[in-house]
């Protein structure tokens, strides 16, 4: 509404600063876009369509991210830590603890045994190899194969350490950790033909939860009210993140 002429206080309200923390959730964001367009597959490590990575990075997980992939900044995600690189062919990933899977009912219906469960090293590992599985039904669809194929060994330390070897000193791995599709996915999502090409198995531990996908009508996710990240603070910019409380494409 606009103030009346003599309204001079409510004319004046004050606009905040960009590096004034919210304090307030942002209540659902809808827009119309491409974001429900399926073509190929839901499947994380194999789609090749732009518009389904909206989705999978509200829901899914990486070890790293970028915050700024032009001027190639990036920081931690899953990782507590930068891996640690003891020489060129060694990384150790050191991931945060108490990360969990979403526990909405949604994911507690189509797959109770991820449901609230814990992301440990192990899931690392499996989201790493199952993509270089030379033995994969899968396995022409794999992509993005060849930068997980750089690797010679990956071991579980314990339940949140992994270390990794790599056949020869690769100088983008650390991108590869961060790279757009680079997504950490529980093996009880994936079927007996190495696939998860359904919106039932669209379980992360991102800052958003899957609530309905419709193909070429709608996706909608909600806040993740469990995210790992919601107190990180990021810039300043307040904690209890996601602001959002969902978005509808």
């Amino acid at each position: 509404n606009t103030p009346a002429a003599g309204n001079a206080s409510a004319a004046a309200s004050p606009t905040p600063s960009q590096s004034t923390p919210a304090k307030s959730k942002g209540g659902v964001y809808r827009s119309f876009g491409f974001d429900a367009l399926a073509l190929d597959t839901f499947d994380p490590h194999e789609t090749q369509f732009g518009p389904m990575y909206n989705m999978h990075s509200s829901v899914f997980s990486k070890v790293l991210k970028y915050d700024d992939d032009a001027a190639m900044i990036m920081s931690t995600d899953l990782a507590a830590s930068m891996p640690e690189q003891p020489d060129q062919l060694t990384y150790i990933i050191k991931l945060r603890q108490g990360v969990k899977f979403h526990s909405s009912s949604r994911a507690q219906q189509n797959f109770p045994s991820v449901a609230g469960r814990e992301l440990t090293a192990d899931d690392v590992k499996y989201s790493f190899e199952r993509q270089a599985n030379p033995n994969s039904p899968q396995k022409a669809l794999f992509y993005r194969a060849e930068q997980w194929k750089t690797i010679d060994t990956a071991t579980v330390v314990d339940k949140y350490t992994l270390k990794i070897t790599t056949k020869a000193p690769t100088a983008p791995f650390l991108h590869y950790l961060a790279d757009r599709n680079s997504f950490i996915v529980a093996k009880e999502t994936v079927d007996a033909n190495d696939t998860m090409n359904t919106d039932k198995a669209m379980i992360g531990t991102g800052p958003f939860q899957l609530d309905q996908f419709t193909a070429l009508q709608v996706v909608s996710v909600r806040r993740n009210p469990t995210w790992f990240a919601a107190d990180d603070n990021p810039r300043g910019i307040g904690t209890g993140r996601p602001f959002l409380d969902g978005v509808d494409s």
